[in-house]
């Protein structure tokens, strides 16, 4: 974590792993516990009060938040994500974008 409390995100490749990342794979199948892929469709049905209107990533990245906190996940003090190019871009568009996952994560 950084010194304001946030989590850091960054964009690279597994050989950039480190202990206590959280590693985000577009497209990856979830296997590992501490590897997560991006869903395709949003989990809690359409137009739900949490999610309406937000980025399938930022629905993510807040409920992988939400299971750390409650205990329900190994807690992680990065993110990696592993992914092309522009969807890097995207997602670190989406945390200057996004006020409630500004509160918790930053660019890293």
């Amino acid at each position: 974590m950084s010194a304001d409390q946030r989590i850091p995100v960054t964009a690279g490749s597994l050989e950039g792993r480190r202990p206590l990342d959280l590693v985000i794979v577009a497209g990856g199948n979830g296997t590992d516990r501490t590897i997560v892929s991006l869903p395709e469709a949003d989990p809690h049905g359409f137009g739900c009060d949490c999610c309406a209107g937000r980025e399938p990533w930022a629905t993510i990245l807040g409920e992988l938040f939400a299971e750390m906190v409650r205990g329900k996940r190994p807690a992680f003090d990065r993110v990696l994500a592993v992914m092309d190019h522009s969807d890097a871009n995207r997602l670190m568009a989406i945390l200057a974008e996004d006020r409630l996952l500004a509160a918790r994560y930053r660019r890293g």
